[in-house]
This record gives C-alpha cells, sequence and structure tokens, in this order.
C-alpha cells in the first residue's frame, strides 16, 4: 500500500473470497432444538391450563333445574363425583380443581338441592356451600301468634292454618 492515505489500491483486484464457513456444530443444533421443544412444551401447558380454569371459573348460565342429593358425610370428592354421575359437571375433576381454587371454611351442606344443569364447577361449589337444603326449607314454618292468646287459642291457630 502507498503511503498516500486516499489511495484505494487497484480496483481490479478481487477480494479475498470468505473461507468457507463452518455450519452450526452438532451440539448447538441439539441444544436449539432442545430449547425451542421446551419453550413449545412449556406454551401448550399454559394454554391448557388456562383452558382447564377458564372451563372451571367462568360463570356460565345454568339450564334445567335439577333435584340433586347431597348424602349426609359425604366428601367433596364424593360429591363431585356424584355431581359428575348427575350430568352437572364433565368430570368430577373438575370439581377438584375448584375446590383448590375457591377455599372457604363453609363446608359443603347436605340436604335436597334443586341445582341448574350447565353452570360451572365454581357456581356449584358455592350454592352448595351457601345454599340451604330444601328439606330444611320445608320444614321451616313461619307462625305469627297475636298476642295476649291462650296455649289451646294458638293450638286452634295452627290447626286451621295447616287444614
Amino acid at each position: 500500500m502507498s503511503e498516500d492515505l486516499y489511495d484505494i489500491g487497484d480496483l481490479n483486484d478481487e477480494p479475498d473470497s470468505p473461507s468457507p464457513r463452518k455450519g452450526c456444530s452438532l451440539w448447538a443444533k441439539l441444544f436449539l432444538a432442545f430449547f425451542v421443544s421446551v419453550f413449545m412444551l412449556v406454551v401448550c401447558a399454559g394454554f391448557a391450563a388456562y383452558l382447564l380454569y377458564d372451563h372451571i371459573t367462568q360463570p356460565r348460565v345454568g339450564g334445567e333445574v335439577v333435584v340433586f342429593i347431597v348424602p349426609e358425610g359425604a366428601t367433596g370428592n364424593e360429591v363431585g363425583a356424584l355431581l359428575t354421575q348427575e350430568g352437572f359437571l364433565e368430570h368430577e375433576v373438575f370439581f377438584r380443581v375448584a375446590q383448590r381454587l375457591s377455599p372457604s371454611s363453609a363446608s359443603i351442606q347436605h340436604g335436597t338441592f334443586e341445582l341448574p344443569k350447565g353452570e360451572s364447577a365454581v357456581q356449584l361449589l358455592a350454592r352448595l356451600r351457601t345454599a340451604k337444603p330444601q328439606s330444611v326449607i320445608q320444614e321451616t314454618v313461619k307462625v305469627t301468634i297475636p298476642e295476649g292468646l291462650s296455649i289451646a287459642q294458638m293450638s286452634e291457630l295452627r290447626e286451621d292454618s295447616e287444614g
């Protein structure tokens, strides 16, 4: 090269050809394939978890109302199995997950309930924890007794209201 700073040399000379580039090593390809596989697995698992959570928790419009009986002393898993057998839920696992997602100190009430089909597992769980069973509602009788009546008059008043 000349000492002239502005001399760019002979333009007819071909530049040095780049050395042939070796491809990625086998380990790099395996690492990339493993990383992509793990990433796809995580994405698929996250999407499946979202669908499960959405299916269990999203409020739905109830369908026909059906009588459902919770036996006395039944556990939450047994109630989930009964709800599945009666067609309220597709899988009893949904009810188990709903119990984990909405922990409460209130337990599932036993008795006879009128539940709409088609509600989510969380909605059914909330109804079974908070609603009063029909047997309790049917046994409750409201009585208004005017002041000053004797016991005999109260029993006559009760017999008149029943008959």
